[in-house]
């Protein structure tokens, strides 16, 4: 899909600052910011990278003040927001913003047509920024870059601990703001002069994390600037990294592009399809030590490779776009990673650095492995790979691990305590959980079912003697969860039970308990299950993480940390909830027509939604109530990825 904000549709200062544009460069770095180059987030950068010496990720490269001179006129590209101030660049001449392969910019000055592009290399750390101009007189484009160096998480202020030095380059120069940070190349495929000028831009301000409740003002260091002069030249390629470019600048951006266009260029009769099938390789990252290891980034700008997140995300992301080989290989990623029975939620650098604190990741993977199974019918590699980590997971969750984690005399799966989080709502405020579900919560206990289920039918194939165990302990796990969780009164399932309370609080957890492989219910109670959550908890944009009626409901996510982190999962709407509850529905509606009739409005919205938050992508989440503020990450994993596994469900291909 091509996205296009041409000027007829305003670049006001609130739409220039509303709409981001997000590129990134296949090892988790990004490069984003709004579609008038005004920051508003911390998170913003123009080369974020991932560091293989460090945790998280870094802002090197903040932002580029660009100048276009016409004349002795100085023309600001890029917009800057400072306390009670917006210098607004060149927003009057700027004509059109367009997203297609790559961001793209077109400004108009008197009669000369200005182009500015901007492309992030795949697998490296660098950026590429190319100006473009047509006219017949001379010009200058003066370049500042702006430095941040610093974890994306947090901000830089003028400090005395900045390495105030730099080196001369045949094509441009280097430099190392900090020891702890890499060395920094800027790089140009014409001639230009450099002028070294050390100096700091303080104060600039961003919006969203003030909105957020965060610090939100910024100094950023420019070392100094470079200067084109534009005679018979008439483009510019500039380049910012962590390594030197070696071949020609023009060769580089040439087949970067023509790579972009041949993907694009994939035949789909769905653009929805097309367009998120796109999105979604953003999501999939090799590392920088090891290019073998793959994973998924749960979400831009400030999520990383999370256990959970890739597993639910990852069928969505590969297997219906010809990636089964890139599926195999992050699933044996992650299975080389189990502990004690667990999938690390948190993967990180090293086995000793992971974080294992979760229920449903390794739950997840399972599932995950049996997608791949059900769609390449792959055996081999499943037993080689996969059964004896399937295996470790049953062993120690039926017979205890980690964070209470045990299988009851009754079947049923327990975890956690009172003060722990251990499920995918898995908020906490003040040290406390802020939607506390410990015991036996329903969708722990359908993944649970689905799993020995499975489980079972490979130990037949495979003749492993386990089967005669899973064979025994499958009905009874049946039996337990219906009479467990099935709430006669209000005709649906509930969402967590304990030995204080059976909460029946209606949630979507209960979703999965008709949707998945293998279903512990009776089909009564799965219509029942789907109707409630239907006319209670669907939106355009997904499942509402609560019912309006319920006490805690909060409608809108907003407010400071605390507040939002106490909505995300009271009301809070998730896209990605949308795959598991048409997949229900199916079950359910022998008539797929009526199904579409209902999920088309979520499709209809959700294509709308791709050119209003973070163009081409869709966003973590909305709020419960209309209009369903988008909020969270501006491109979310699993948001993709479930959306799009259920246009395949639908057959929307054909």
């Amino acid at each position: 899909m091509h996205f296009r904000y041409p000027k007829d549709s305003e670049f006001s200062s609130e739409k220039g600052l509303s709409l981001e544009w997000l590129e990134t460069n296949g090892l988790g770095g990004y490069a984003s910011s709004t579609i008038t180059n005004c920051h508003t987030r911390k998170y913003h950068g123009l080369l974020v990278s991932a560091l293989d010496s460090l945790p998280d990720k870094y802002v090197l490269l903040n932002k580029i003040e660009d100048v276009f001179i016409q004349d002795g006129d100085e023309n600001v590209l890029t917009t800057h927001l400072y306390p009670n101030f917006l210098q607004d660049g060149s927003t009057a001449n700027l004509q059109e913003f367009k997203l297609t392969t790559h961001p793209t910019w077109i400004f108009k000055f008197a009669d000369i047509i200005l182009t500015k592009e901007i492309l992030m290399l795949q697998e490296e750390n660098t950026i590429l920024f190319k100006y473009s101009v047509s006219g017949d007189s001379n010009f200058k484009i003066v370049l500042r870059p702006l430095l941040s160096c610093r974890n994306f998480h947090k901000l830089q202020r003028e400090n005395s601990h900045l390495q105030y030095n730099f080196e001369g380059l045949s094509d441009g120069f280097c430099c190392a703001p900090y020891k702890d940070m890499p060395q920094m190349f800027f790089q140009t495929n014409v001639k230009h002069s450099f002028l070294s000028q050390p100096l700091w831009y303080r104060n600039f301000v961003y919006p969203k994390e003030k909105e957020r409740g965060y610090d939100f003002q910024e100094d950023l260091y420019s070392p100094g600037i470079m200067i084109f002069e534009l005679g018979s030249q008439r483009e510019i390629i500039f380049a910012c990294g962590i390594a030197k470019q070696k071949n020609g600048l023009s060769s580089k951006w040439q087949k970067e592009l023509d790579n972009r266009v041949k993907k694009s260029s994939a035949k789909n009769n769905n653009e929805l399809q097309k367009q998120l099938q796109q999105v979604g390789q953003t999501f999939i990252i090799k590392k920088i030590s090891d290019k073998q290891s793959q994973s998924v980034v749960a979400g831009y700008h400030w999520f990383l490779d999370w256990g959970r997140d890739a597993m639910i995300a990852l069928p969505g992301l590969t297997l219906y776009s010809g990636q089964e080989d890139v599926c195999l290989a992050i699933l044996k990623n992650f299975a080389s990673h189990e502990h004690q029975g667990l999938i690390p939620n948190i993967l990180g650098a090293t086995k000793d650095t992971n974080v294992y604190n979760t229920v449903d990741a390794s739950l997840w993977f399972v599932w995950a492995v049996q997608q791949y199974y059900l769609k390449t019918k792959n055996l081999k590699e499943i037993t080689i790979n996969f059964w004896p980590v399937l295996k470790n997971i049953f062993t120690f969750y039926k017979n205890g691990t980690l964070y209470n984690i045990k299988m009851q005399e009754d079947g049923l799966l327990f975890a956690g305590s009172c003060e722990t989080n251990l499920t995918w709502m898995d908020v906490v405020v003040d040290g406390k959980p802020v939607t506390p579900r410990y015991g036996c919560q329903v969708e722990v206990n359908a993944l649970w079912f689905n799993m020995l289920s499975f489980m079972s039918e490979l130990a037949g194939e495979i003749q492993d003697p386990l089967k005669l165990e899973l064979q025994q302990l499958l009905p009874q796990v049946k039996k337990s969860f219906c009479q467990t969780f099935w709430c006669e009164e209000k005709k649906y399932l509930y969402d967590f039970v304990n030995s204080d309370q059976k909460n029946s609080a209606l949630r979507p957890n209960q979703i999965f308990a008709v949707s998945l492989p293998y279903s512990p219910l009776l089909i009564k109670m799965a219509v029942s299950v789907v109707t409630k959550v239907k006319e209670n908890l669907l939106t355009p944009y997904g499942l509402r993480t609560l019912a309006q009626n319920e006490a805690g409901y909060i409608g809108f996510y907003n407010g400071n940390q605390a507040e939002r982190d106490s909505a995300y999962h009271n009301g809070t709407v998730w896209p990605w909830l949308l795959g598991h509850f048409t997949e229900a529905l199916l079950k359910v509606t022998s008539d797929q027509r009526k199904v579409l009739t209902i999920i088309e409005p979520c499709l209809e919205a959700l294509q709308k939604h791709l050119s209003e938050y973070g163009i081409g992508s869709i966003a973590e989440i909305f709020s419960g109530d209309s209009p369903h503020q988008p909020n969270g990450c501006i491109s979310q994993a699993w948001s993709v990825a479930e959306v799009l596994r259920l246009t395949y469900l639908l057959n929307l291909d054909k």
